[in-house]
Formats: structure tokens, C-alpha cells, sequence
């Protein structure tokens, strides 16, 4: 009788949520899902992934060679997104793009709200988990975006509570699954390995300091069934091999703007920028214990950040729980009331309603102005491609880097193949410089389109590529105007379509 009661009582703590707890995860929950929630699709990479999950979901296997363009067409191809390409795709054929868009905004709460959990490992004070997650996820805004790397994101957070609560005793062993999932969705778990090496530094370093080894020897328990889980995937030796290829490498840092710099003049990297202007003073006043290693490895990412935008996000997360515990530390000049430490009432059926309006909230903000509401329609050739669609034929497609995804997901399998896309690993630097010969009017472009042989080009009407091929009489131009006015299509003069 009594364990049910304690049961009981547990259940009943559950459902009644603190009222200061309850606040946080409106606004947390709230920010999570408005601000991706208040744009469009503008991923370009989110086009091709979802016609890959589409051809995983349709062949019920894995394709190992690139099926999408003619430039590299049956080159290797390492799909190591493949899970993450499989829920978008189901996502999209049951639910459309306000599943894709919504599915965006549900991922990015879910990282918070675990992040908002493994912040509070680190310090008891709500305020300053609060405001640790806010600053986290304002400082990784422009990153939040439809693409497998939300998966993950998810996945990294987890580890971080994980490790947090290894810290105090708990156990680490669901690490393994964890990373047998990761090398399936993103190949992003290479920077959890980091991570997780990180933490074993600094369990090492305090086991040496405190001469107590028992944390030490459970953590290396675990280390050798990571790096098996790791091999749990379609193409083992592929997948594990796979991140290693971007380090060092400099052709997609050159040309991808998500591996470039932070632009300080965009307003969304302002708040990053406010980040690292702060942390130095927030350091000094803290009177929290800084653990040597964790603080080596947020100033490296915050280092890391400024030279390539992918490592933002990774920063914003790894310091979430760094950053509450320095918050929570920091003394206030003001005395706390005894209002801030006495027992009040739960007003539960007030915390209810609160969690329960945040579907009205998601509801309110899914746009749904114009034919194709989730579709930036300014940054994609739309037109363009309803007129090669509605044509027979088919053939190469001569496209510019941005687009090509986008072609994909509307022209393939329908006879078209495309000269490029945002699969950077796949086509190499090779590909990424004959690309920008064409991207400035390089003077080898002739010889660069004749090398291509394409049978249709669109191109952005304000490249200095179209105005020269409008001069060239072996192409002809097709004139859809006003109805699209990004792009332009050329066909050889003598094609009739």
C-alpha cells in the first residue's frame, strides 16, 4: 500500500509542474519553435535529400553510387545521412513541406530542451539556466535549418547530459547506442567522439589530481564498445573514414559558405559576436570552479567558430551547460526576498494551460500566404522548372551550385540529370573549380560548356554567364518573362522545345 502511494505521489509530481518551470519552457519552447518556424524552406541542400530518402524508401536499399548528376554519374557515393534522409522524406510525403517546416521547428525544440536538462545538472538556479539556453540558441540562430545536421545536433545534446550526468554518478553506458544511431543520421559523430575524448581528458585529469580512479575506469569501460558501435552501419569502413576527408581540406571552405567565416556585417551573427565579446568579463566575475579542460575546449570552439560557420552550433551547444553553471555562480547585488524562497501554491490547471497553448502558438505561425506558403519562391527558379517538366525530353542540365538540389527534387527521375549540386564530397575540388569558371566568366567558360555538353542551361539572369550566352548564337534562349524573374534557360539553337 505504500509504495503505491509513493508511486502515486510520483506521478502527481510529474503532472505538476512548478510554476517557474513551466514559465521557462513557454519561452524556451516558444523561441525554439518560432524562429523556425517564422521562415520558408531556404536550404538548398534539403531538395536532394529528400529525393534520396525518396530512392532509399522506394528501392528498400542504400545507393552507393550518385545516381543525380551527369558529371559524376556511378562515381562512389557515401550516403552516411541515409536515416535523417529517410524521416524527411516520410515527413514530406505524409505531411507536405509544413511537415518538413514543422518537423524543423519540433528538432530544434527537442535540442533545447534536452540542453535546458543538462544545464540544470550544472547549477540549481533557473535564471541562469534560462538565460544560458537563450544566449546558446540566439548565438546558433542562422543554423537552425532543415537539414540532417538537426539530427545531429539532438544527438550531441544528449551526450552533453549524458557526460553531465556521468559526472554525478550516472551511468554511461547508453553512449553506445547513442553513436550506433549517429553514424547513421550525420557524420557528425565525429565532433561527439571529440566530445566525448574531451570528457575522458578531464575524467582523467581529476582522477590523477584526486587519486580516486573509479570514475575513470568506468568511462574507459565504455570506449572500446563505442568505437564498435561505430561500425554498425551499411558501408562500416566508409562511414567511419568518411568525416576525416574534410580535415585539411580547403576546396569546400572556399566555396560552401557554411564552411567560410561568420559575415559580422549579417545581423544574425551579432548576437555570436556579443557572445565572445562577454564571455571574458562573465569569466571574471564568476566565482564558479572552472574545470581547465571544459574551458580549453569552449575556447577552442569558440576559436574554431570564427574560422567556419559549422562549428558555431557545436559551440552554442558544448557551452550551454558551461555557461549556466558561470552564470549561476555570478553574486547579485540585490538580497533575495523571502518571497523568492517560500513554499507558493501550484497553480496546475494555469501550468497546463500554458504547456497546452503552445500548439496554438506553432499554429498561429505556420505561414500560408501564396500557392506554395513553405517555399521561398525569390530563391528558387520555380517557373522554370514547372516549364522543363511540362516539356519532353530530358537530358544534362547545366545548373549553378545553389539550384542544382532544386532541380533534382523537381526533374529527376523525369529524364534530366544535373551538371552539379550541394553534394560537395561527391563532385570534389576538380568539379567546385570548373564551376567557378563558369561563376565568373572565367576566359576558358567556352571550352567549359562544351566539355559539359549540356542540353538545357538555367542560369541566374544576373550572372555574367547569361548576358554572354544571350550574345552567342549557338544557344537560344527561352523567355518566360515576367513570369520568372531569377532565371534564364538556354537550349542549343536548334532544339524546338
Amino acid at each position: 500500500m505504500g509504495q503505491s502511494k509513493s508511486l502515486a505521489s510520483k506521478i502527481a509530481r510529474l503532472l505538476r509542474p512548478r510554476l517557474s518551470d513551466c514559465m521557462v519552457v513557454w519561452l524556451l519552447a516558444g523561441l525554439c519553435f518560432a524562429v523556425p518556424l517564422a521562415g520558408r524552406i531556404n536550404d538548398p541542400d534539403i531538395w536532394w535529400h529528400l529525393r534520396t530518402g525518396e530512392l532509399i524508401v522506394n528501392s528498400h536499399s542504400i545507393p552507393r553510387v550518385d545516381p543525380f548528376s551527369f558529371t559524376m554519374f556511378g562515381h562512389p557515393w557515401v550516403l552516411h545521412e541515409w536515416m535523417s534522409e529517410v524521416v524527411f522524406w516520410l515527413t514530406y510525403s505524409r505531411f507536405g513541406f509544413g511537415g518538413i517546416v514543422f518537423l524543423k521547428g519540433l528538432l530544434t525544440c527537442a535540442i533545447f530542451s534536452v540542453m535546458f536538462l543538462a544545464a540544470r545538472e550544472r547549477t540549481t538556479k533557473l535564471g541562469a539556466v534560462s538565460v544560458a539556453i537563450i544566449v546558446s540558441f540566439m548565438a546558433g540562430v542562422c543554423s537552425w535549418s532543415e537539414r540532417p545536421h538537426l539530427f545531429g545536433y539532438l544527438l550531441l545534446s544528449v551526450l552533453i547530459l549524458l557526460l553531465q550526468r556521468f559526472r554525478k554518478g550516472g551511468s554511461l553506458w547508453p553512449v553506445i547506442p547513442l553513436f550506433a544511431l549517429w553514424i547513421n543520421f550525420h557524420g557528425s559523430w565525429l565532433v561527439g567522439l571529440a566530445v566525448l575524448m574531451a570528457a575522458g581528458a578531464e575524467t582523467l585529469w581529476e582522477a590523477v589530481r584526486d587519486k580516486s580512479y573509479s570514475q575513470l575506469s568506468k568511462f574507459a569501460k565504455v570506449i572500446p564498445f563505442v568505437a564498435a558501435a561505430l561500425f554498425i552501419n551499411p558501408w562500416p569502413v566508409a562511414y567511419v573514414t568518411y568525416p576525416f576527408q574534410y580535415l585539411g581540406s580547403t576546396h569546400h571552405t572556399s566555396y560552401i559558405s557554411e564552411w567560410q567565416s561568420p559575415d559580422f556585417h549579417d545581423f544574425g551573427f551579432m548576437f555570436f559576436l556579443f557572445t565572445l565579446l562577454a564571455l571574458p568579463v562573465v569569466l571574471r566575475v564568476s566565482r564558479s570552479k572552472i574545470r581547465p579542460v571544459e574551458l580549453i575546449v569552449v575556447l577552442g570552439l569558440a576559436g574554431a567558430s570564427l574560422y567556419s560557420l559549422r562549428h558555431l552550433p557545436i559551440f552554442a551547444l558544448v557551452a550551454a551547460p558551461f555557461l549556466a553553471e558561470v552564470f549561476g555562480s555570478i553574486e547579485l547585488p540585490y538580497k533575495k526576498t523571502s518571497f523568492a524562497t517560500k513554499d507558493m501554491p501550484e497553480p496546475v490547471i494555469l501550468n497546463w494551460m500554458i504547456l497546452l497553448a503552445l500548439p496554438l502558438l506553432i499554429y498561429i505561425l505556420l505561414p500560408r500566404n501564396g500557392p506554395t506558403p513553405y517555399l521561398d519562391v525569390k530563391k528558387y527558379p520555380a517557373r522554370s522548372f514547372d516549364y522543363l517538366a511540362s516539356k519532353p525530353g530530358g537530358g544534362r542540365l547545366l545548373i549553378n551550385y545553389d539550384w542544382g538540389g532544386y532541380a533534382i527534387f523537381r526533374l529527376w527521375p523525369k529524364g534530366y540529370r544535373v551538371y552539379i549540386d550541394g553534394r560537395a564530397d561527391v563532385y570534389g575540388p576538380k568539379m567546385l573549380n570548373r564551376v567557378k569558371i563558369l561563376d565568373g566568366l572565367k576566359p576558358s567558360w567556352r571550352s567549359e560548356i562544351k566539355k559539359a555538353n549540356p542540353d538545357v542551361i538555367v542560369w541566374p539572369k544576373d550572372k555574367p554567364l547569361t548576358q554572354a550566352l544571350q550574345m552567342d548564337p549557338k544557344w537560344r534562349r527561352i523567355h518566360l518573362s515576367p513570369k520568372d524573374k531569377e532565371a534564364a534557360i538556354f537550349v542549343p539553337a536548334g532544339d524546338k522545345r
